[in-house]
């Protein structure tokens, strides 16, 4: 009902979080709150049969009632407010009993009720033994009789069948409706308890899951760094070897430059192409350093017009004129990614097919296709030049390895690729046979989708 939800509220509001506390003191609000109903109908009985003195005892009930409703209010200690209503009920239903006739009285079934009522009621042994207490000696006062010590009785024996009627509905319905309210406040207590047990393994699971993606992230973690250690072990020596050899060869020709300076032009030219490949070394280093370590920007890239531009910018390298350029690009073809790391991928992958192109075939090609994939886009280039032997196709992808004696770069071209290209979710693969040719395959996410 929502009415009695909302006297509820606003006694209790939210004073008692706690499931057992509001367990409890809703029980002890209940009972207050049909007391107080008894104790205004019971006094027009009372009147009505000549028992005014029953009065006393209502407005003493009525009393205490208001006062603990109040105390529930103001958030009063339950294990307090539990403690003083049981023992006010036993003290005054017993003072009731007492007072009409002891063991003679026609409200004697109050006797039966307080103990009950005093139990559920009561929340620590203190508040239980006070109540025993006060029950043996409410039960004591009303056995006089029975030791011939006569107690006051102001009810009419006229009256008893009536009283004992409306005492008996009385407390009846008291018990029932505290033994109703106090499984209902159970049931509520269980429910909310196992909610809360739920919502605890529901926290556990997911700190659960937490800590395994904390693991997992720390796994990952671990193994990146172990691998860029040995990856700066192995940077270190061979960039060292690459910048030296260069570097020792310019050296050795300015010596013979001061020795025979008559041959200074063939030296010089010698000079040059050391320096430019010292150069080319650095340029690739730093390439590989700066898409190492930063993030460019996200940029609707238009591949044909991507490819054609790096082909064009290749065309004037060495072998790229003996070469035919085919281009097969769906049309419309954009994908959104760093534009950057995209360009230096597939630059380096048409560079290498440019570099390896067979010369002393007739027709060399390298041919480019892109298609859509999923949300993606799959790249392919293939060539038909020298190709790469069986046994050296997985090393292609390591620092500085170079697979043929023909090689004059540095090793990190293919090395740089499947770098950029995983950091960017995507992958390369290669087929390739010797002296047939070989084919990069390029598989790149839409990193704006």
């Amino acid at each position: 009902m929502d009415w009695a939800h909302r006297i509820k509220k606003y006694f209790l509001r939210d004073n008692y979080p706690d499931p057992t506390e509001n367990r409890k003191i809703t029980l002890t609000f209940y009972l207050l709150i049909f007391g107080g109903l008894a104790t205004l109908i019971l006094p027009f009985i009372y009147v009505a049969i000549g028992f005014n003195e029953g009065l006393v005892f209502s407005t003493a009930a009525t009393a205490m009632a208001v006062a603990m409703l109040y105390g529930i209010r103001r958030g009063v200690n339950y294990i307090t407010m539990g403690n003083f209503c049981a023992f006010s009920v036993i003290l005054d239903l017993g003072a009731l009993v007492v007072f009409t006739g002891g063991i003679h009285s026609p409200a004697l079934i109050w006797l039966l009720f307080a103990p009950i009522t005093g139990y559920l009621l009561t929340n620590n042994f203190s508040g239980r033994l006070w109540s025993v207490v006060t029950f043996l000696l409410v039960l004591t006062l009303a056995l006089f009789p029975f030791f011939g010590i006569e107690l006051p009785n102001f009810i009419s024996p006229h009256y008893w069948s009536v009283v004992m009627l409306a005492n008996f509905v009385f407390s009846i319905g008291t018990l029932l409706f505290i033994v109703f309210s106090y499984e209902s406040q159970q049931e509520k207590a269980v429910l909310k308890m196992e909610e809360l047990n739920r919502e605890l393994r529901k926290k556990s699971r997911e700190a659960e899951d937490l800590n395994r993606n904390l693991e997992h992230k720390v796994e990952i973690r671990t193994k990146e760094l172990r691998k860029m250690n040995e990856e700066l072990d192995h940077f270190s020596y061979s960039i060292s070897h690459n910048l030296r050899a260069p570097l020792t060869s310019i050296l050795g020709l300015v010596d013979l430059i001061e020795k025979d300076p008559e041959s200074s032009r063939e030296y010089l030219d010698l000079i040059r192409t050391s320096t430019t490949k010292l150069d080319e070394t650095i340029h690739t280093i730093n390439t590989y350093l700066k898409g190492n370590r930063s993030n460019g920007e996200q940029a609707q890239v238009d591949i044909e017009k991507e490819v054609r531009g790096i082909i064009e910018s290749l065309s004037y390298s060495e072998n790229a004129k003996s070469l035919e350029f085919l281009i097969d690009v769906e049309p419309r073809l954009v994908i959104s990614i760093d534009q950057g790391k995209f360009r230096t991928i597939l630059s380096n992958i048409i560079n290498n097919a440019i570099k390896y192109s067979d010369q002393d075939k007739d027709e060399s090609f390298v041919k480019v296709v892109a298609e859509k994939n999923g949300s993606g886009v799959l790249i392919s280039v293939k060539d038909n030049g020298i190709g790469i032997e069986s046994e050296k196709r997985e090393k292609v992808f390591e620092m500085f390895y170079r697979g043929t004696e023909l090689s004059k770069g540095d090793g990190l071209g293919l090395y740089i690729v499947k770098e950029a290209i995983e950091r960017l979710g995507g992958s390369v693969g290669l087929e390739s046979e010797k002296s047939l040719g070989s084919t990069f395959t390029l598989k790149f996410p839409d990193q704006g989708s």
